[in-house]
């Protein structure tokens, strides 16, 4: 099913776009189910009610729904984190907080919000338990179930979950590179508005990698001081660059991989053969992988990274000679070494 058309689910400020209802469903399409809150039991207590209250998520962002219909035909609808912000204002701006049914059929329930919230780590609010594996942006919401059928449903297992009833825009969904590329190139436009990319040590290509320029074709040794000099910073830097990767990674629940310092060996081969001699090109001599399976981290990681990148180049497996695929971004850390 990814081989199919990819929509944007989204609103606008047309009247009768959005939300109009929320429906019980035994299979929500987001294939994530709600739990069901009861009071605590009080000791010796004959009669206690339950609070009847459903809690669960109701959108997650980037999630992939398969959809099929006489118009479109087989799709796929996704949404933003931004998007599911805009769709829940426009919920309770509606005042539809009390428009619940079950399976989408007419018949209306006896049921009202008591909850919503979208899970923000920023503003330190998590996604609960057992929801704590579902990414930020995710909206949840919490109905208080009156109708006594159909809580007793609820208890059965009948209604699992929550599934939006409404009109949207569709439009098609941008590819996930090309966001990223967006958002990387935002993120430069931004910095060339606070330094000056065209002198020494700034620019798309990164500062000096230690020593003086070698370039014209000279041949570079691993006696020379520059490349002694290049080594030492790279060693120097090991710690800074180690704590900015692992920092990154654990914010955004990636893996990645031990410091790891270029060999002397490898920096005059890689110069030499690679870069007509010019040493300054080496950007490699100390580094890292941060390693996840959604390619939209990298836009996340970006906007926490204490400074600015000096160039982020993105590699795609089908472009690459060596099949590589990735991401290098180029930092500059405090003893000057890219």
């Amino acid at each position: 099913m990814d081989s199919l058309p990819l929509l944007q689910m989204s609103v606008d400020d047309s009247v009768d776009i959005g939300i109009k209802c929320m429906s019980l469903v035994g299979s929500p399409a987001i294939q994530v189910g709600w739990i069901a809150f009861s009071e605590h039991q009080v000791s010796f207590a004959i009669d206690n009610e339950d609070e009847r209250i459903v809690f669960g998520p109701v959108l997650i962002p980037n999630q992939k729904i398969y959809r099929k219909d006489e118009q479109l035909g087989e799709y796929n609808v996704t949404t933003t984190a931004e998007n599911i912000r805009k769709i829940r204002e426009k919920f309770f701006k509606s005042q539809n907080t009390t428009a619940v049914n079950t399976n989408h059929q007419g018949a209306a329930v006896q049921a009202y919000l008591m909850e919503s919230f979208i899970s923000d780590s920023k503003k330190g609010i998590s996604n609960p338990e057992p929801f704590n594996s579902l990414p930020d942006g995710t909206w949840y919401v919490g109905y208080k179930i009156e109708d006594d059928q159909i809580w007793n449903d609820v208890k059965s297992g009948k209604f699992m979950g929550f599934s939006l009833e409404g009109t949207f825009k569709l439009e098609p969904d941008q590819s996930e590179e090309d966001t990223i590329i967006n958002e990387i190139e935002q993120m430069l436009n931004e910095l060339k508005k606070k330094v000056e990319l065209g002198g020494p040590g700034s620019g798309p290509q990164g500062g000096g990698g230690g020593g003086e320029s070698t370039g014209g074709g000279k041949t570079v040794s691993i006696s020379d001081p520059e490349v002694q000099t290049l080594v030492a910073k790279a060693i120097e830097a090991a710690p800074e660059l180690d704590k900015l990767g692992k920092d990154a990674a654990t914010k955004h629940g990636a893996k990645i991989t031990e410091i790891n310092l270029k060999s002397p060996d490898s920096i005059v081969r890689k110069t030499n053969d690679e870069e007509n001699g010019n040493l300054e090109n080496i950007k490699d001599a100390v580094r890292s992988t941060i390693i996840h399976d959604d390619k939209k981290v990298i836009s996340n990681i970006l906007k926490d990274f204490p400074q600015p990148p000096n160039r982020v180049k993105i590699q795609s497996h089908e472009s690459n000679a060596l099949g590589y695929q990735g991401n290098i971004i180029n930092v500059k850390l405090k003893n000057g070494l890219t």
